[in-house]
């Protein structure tokens, strides 16, 4: 979709946000319609890997307390887009874990997802605290107006919950960038991007060269 493509690659207003937020280079890592229609059941508390998982400090429940700043060049960021906004009265409200990011945990982004608030309170919530400020984590529920977006770290935990019977679908839009990995093998482009896609798409002049470089490997080899 021109419209999205022009969003995710090179809209100057987007361009800005993500270089404060990810430095002057970053990669696509993967954009999906994200709606949900009435009665959905939304998605329980989870958190997501850096590539691979090679640059996690703990396994996905996160047993441990280890806090680090190691990798924070190593980081994805996930923006969500919502044109009609996302509030607890209609459902489909997302809640976050501010801090959380930082014990590096890809809280169970391959297995089961059955955790509420009152489980995550009190099981890998409990004795966890904020690294910037002590205090011990909170959930913070958005009310999201219309036309917002939020932009939070890949790691940290978040969950959506259910929207309401007899609402309209709630509207999103997912945009996830990452920053370059160094130790990555040289390729062309990276796995965010469908190869066929991307060179079809240069072949027909629809890319700008500002354009091509959120598509190029983490150590891009000459187009």
């Amino acid at each position: 979709d021109d419209f999205i493509l022009d969003v995710t690659t090179v809209h100057p207003q987007m361009t800005l946000l993500l270089e404060s937020l990810l430095g002057e280079r970053y990669l696509l890592d993967h954009c999906l319609m994200l709606n949900r229609p009435a009665g959905a059941s939304g998605r329980r508390w989870h958190a997501h890997q850096y590539r691979e998982v090679q640059y996690e400090v703990d396994d996905e429940i996160g047993s441990g307390n280890a806090v680090t700043l190691e990798y924070l060049q190593q980081q994805c960021v996930r923006t969500l887009c919502y044109p009609e906004g996302a509030t607890d009265e209609h459902g489909g409200q997302l809640s976050l874990i501010p801090g959380a990011h930082l014990y590096r945990i890809p809280f169970k982004w391959n297995s089961v997802r059955t955790d509420t608030d009152k489980d995550m309170k009190a099981n890998w919530m409990k004795g966890k605290v904020h690294p910037a400020s002590g205090k011990p984590l909170e959930i913070l529920p958005l009310s999201i107006p219309p036309g917002s977006m939020v932009s939070f770290p890949h790691h940290m935990p978040h969950h959506v919950t259910p929207c309401l019977p007899n609402t309209s679908t709630r509207w999103g839009l997912l945009m996830a960038y990452r920053t370059p990995d160094p130790e990555a093998e040289p390729a062309r482009w990276n796995k965010g991007a469908p190869v066929h896609w991307v060179e079809r798409a240069i072949r027909d002049g629809r890319l700008s060269k500002p354009a091509r470089r959120v598509f190029e490997g983490d150590i891009p080899k000459a187009i």
